[in-house]
């Protein structure tokens, strides 16, 4: 086997054990993906008025169906765990870094609460995937902080905590693009002092 075959081979092993890692999440722990995150970014996303949206890491499927009855019907969401059963959007079972959408084909890319579960390895890869896929925008709202909830047995959620600087950095150096072409809105989270950040790119 050759350096590359190793590697991909390593690649889809993490991936298939975070899969069963989330599958478990769903089945033990079904109140796990009901939170919205996207719910505070519905201002941002409206302002944009787009077309076509696809929402990574959808979850229940709560911020899919909004934009489906306020924005706009060309709607996908993704997630390799959840089977949302709200009717409207498109539900792509998919693992992130290899979604089944055409190149350049959707205006809005949106993330909410997921690139931080991804392993560090794997996070340029579902960078270059969306690159590849959106138009005008990519929404992200990444956790800086240790999940608050556990896996059933115990583990933290978000294997990739790192910095608001580490997560610009590895964007920025993916899409090929400066400061100038990022914009980052900061809405406070009650009851505490964190506040969720919103990085939109402005393709």
């Amino acid at each position: 086997m050759n350096n590359n075959s190793r590697q991909e081979s390593f690649f889809m092993k993490t991936l298939n054990s975070e899969k069963i890692k989330y599958d478990n999440m769903y089945k033990y722990k079904p109140e796990y993906g009901s939170a919205n995150h996207g719910r505070m970014s519905y201002d941002i996303i409206s302002s944009f008025k787009p077309k076509s949206v696809l929402d990574v890491g959808c979850g229940n499927g709560e911020f899919c169906k909004w934009v489906y009855d306020n924005l706009c019907k060309d709607v996908y969401g993704v997630d390799f765990a959840s089977s949302p059963s709200l009717e409207g959007p498109t539900w792509i079972k998919s693992f992130a870094h290899d979604i089944p959408i055409d190149d350049n084909s959707i205006d809005i890319i949106t993330t909410f609460d997921m690139m931080e579960h991804l392993v560090e390895e794997n996070v340029v890869s579902v960078l270059k995937e969306f690159k590849r896929i959106a138009i005008k925008n990519c929404i992200f709202n990444i956790s800086y902080f240790p999940s608050s909830k556990n896996g059933i047995f115990g583990e933290n959620l978000h294997p990739t905590i790192k910095s608001e600087d580490w997560w610009l950095k590895k964007i920025k150096k993916v899409f090929e693009i400066d400061d100038d072409k990022i914009k980052i809105h900061y809405k406070p989270i009650i009851n505490t002092e964190k506040k969720y950040s919103y990085i939109v790119l402005y393709l």
